[in-house]
């Protein structure tokens, strides 16, 4: 069903998300001076996606808001590792400066030798597909580091959850785009279809740990305070008499403590 004002408006509303996603998350670690809880593996796979998708695109001819929003993606990736390795690998300013202009270089060097490896494929039918593949499989492997990170924390503490949420609602609009568009792009709709479901699972563990796992351990943490409540009312503290002797409450523990009160007055005369 072809309709392309749909097609536009589905188009451009996942172009506009896709370029602002990451915006939240930045944001986030610069408040908590932190990235822990954030995958530093999965943005950098990210990054190589993105760097690898933008200059396909370039070589393609395609249109600039695709461009500028892949190109945006992959600089707002690159800026989460350095916050990373600036938070977290305590990274001296200095050293951090280094990384910086030692990654634009190579970032640099690798698109032009990608661009090279296009222009010698150029006019087969498998180099959108190779570039379609490449960018995916880096796509699908950065989501792995960042869900393993979740539930090895049992947290999603530094996750921004309207990071999670923008991303799927980009995956979303940018598939309806397809379903209004004629011939219907089978291979871009793979592509788009990964990050809706990636996020679906992210967001199915956030709701998990914050909620559901959260009130289990709050549950057994009260049980075990009322577990040691009771055994403290049960056994009450022994008193000491004046001469220093425990008195029991069973009555035993008195007749034993005159007894060793008689013996030890023997003793003394």
């Amino acid at each position: 069903m072809e309709n392309k004002v749909l097609s536009n408006l589905f188009g451009i509303a996942g172009t506009i998300i896709w370029s602002v996603q990451l915006i939240p998350q930045i944001r986030l670690n610069y408040q908590r001076q932190s990235t822990k809880g954030v995958s530093l593996l999965c943005f950098s796979s990210w990054y190589i996606c993105g760097l690898i998708l933008s200059t396909y695109l370039i070589f393609s001819r395609q249109t600039p808001s695709l461009i500028i929003q892949i190109t945006l993606f992959s600089i707002f990736c690159a800026i989460i590792v350095f916050q990373s390795l600036f938070y977290e690998r305590k990274y001296p300013l200095k050293k951090l400066m280094f990384t910086v202009g030692s990654c634009l270089i190579v970032s640099i060097t690798l698109a032009i030798g990608i661009y090279e490896m296009m222009n010698v494929l150029k006019g087969h039918d498998s180099l959108a597909l190779i570039s379609a593949i490449l960018s995916s499989s880096f796509m699908i492997i950065g989501f792995f580091p960042q869900i393993y990170e979740i539930y090895q924390s049992k947290s999603s503490e530094g996750l921004s959850k309207i990071f999670v949420v923008m991303d799927f609602f980009g995956g979303v609009a940018s598939i309806l785009s397809l379903v209004f568009h004629v011939p219907f792009d089978y291979l871009a709709f793979a592509t788009y279809l990964i990050v809706p479901i990636f996020q679906c699972i992210i967001f199915g563990m956030i709701l998990y740990y914050s909620k559901y796992y959260a009130y289990r351990i709050t549950k057994k943490n009260r049980q075990e305070d009322d577990i040691e409540l009771d055994i403290n009312e049960l056994s009450p503290p022994s008193e000491l008499d004046e001469d220093g002797y425990y008195l029991e409450d069973d009555g035993f523990g008195s007749n034993e403590s005159q007894s060793n009160k008689s013996a030890n007055a023997s003793i003394l005369i």
